[in-house]
């Protein structure tokens, strides 16, 4: 049986989830949801694994709902709900986590390309909000894309469900980098190898501190949480590594040389 949502770890810890429904443009059901949830778990669990690839197959990365499965769904809240822990569970993985988004992107689609830390896209690429067109509202992927793009942004296109290219993704501030359709993947591979330079402890309490400041004011309590993280983490065994590479011009312990 084919896989709607496969994945890959390579020899440098660079896991990549590819969405594999390809003759549903991708579109999220009960399957390639539950699917994707478990690989998640995996990735999350493999020590080996530094950075998650979301990827896809065929002219679509993804479509959002499918709108068969809320057709024919008894329980619309169960639904719902499963996509929003999809959503959930991606944005709050405590590894880096990068879209790679190649063709067209709609609703839910554009919800996972915002719950990942970064994203590139081809410049073939168009995006779409489409729901107020069908009757619903954007709401289980409205705080990812508010976040990505901000409150006056996502306004405009939710309201307006018109469709916006891969240039203006950029200039919004939903994805990071645009290529060309042929570099797309080699772009990505290089932005991940960057990301794997890194130490692993300091980047997971990296994505850490940036969910624990997303949800506090900016006051005296947050700047003494700052403080508290930088003293920890520079008191550790990977941070005295980290600095004693730099300081003798050699690769830290982490950093595969072959990946160099």
């Amino acid at each position: 049986m084919t896989e709607n949502c496969s994945l890959r770890i390579d020899s440098a810890g660079i896991a990549t989830l590819t969405l594999n429904r390809r003759h549903r443009h991708n579109a999220l059901n009960q399957v390639i949801c539950a699917e994707i949830m478990e690989r998640l778990q995996t990735v999350e669990d493999d020590p080996r694994v530094r950075v998650v690839v979301l990827a896809s197959t065929g002219p679509c990365f993804c479509t959002g709902m499918d709108l068969g499965w809320l057709h024919s769904a008894t329980d619309s809240h169960a639904v719902a709900r499963t996509i929003a822990e999809v959503m959930w569970r991606l944005h709050h993985l405590p590894k880096p986590t990068l879209a790679v988004v190649n063709g067209f992107v709609v609703g839910g689609g554009v919800g996972l390309v915002a719950c990942c830390d970064i994203a590139v896209a081809s410049r073939t690429s168009n995006f779409r909000f489409s729901e107020v067109r069908l009757g619903l509202i954007p709401s289980v992927i409205a705080p990812y894309i508010i976040r990505a793009i901000g409150q006056h942004q996502a306004k405009r296109y939710f309201l307006t469900a018109e469709t916006f290219d891969s240039i203006q993704a950029l200039r919004l501030g939903l994805v990071h980098e645009v290529t060309d359709p042929d570099q797309l993947d080699s772009v990505a591979r290089g932005l991940a190898l960057e990301i794997i330079k890194g130490g692993p402890g300091a980047i997971r309490q990296t994505l850490k501190l940036f969910q624990e400041i997303a949800n506090s004011r900016f006051d005296q309590k947050l700047k003494e949480l700052t403080v508290q993280r930088t003293a920890k983490i520079g008191l550790g065994d990977e941070a005295r590594e980290g600095v004693c590479a730099f300081m003798e011009k050699r690769l830290a312990t982490w950093i595969d040389p072959r990946e160099q």
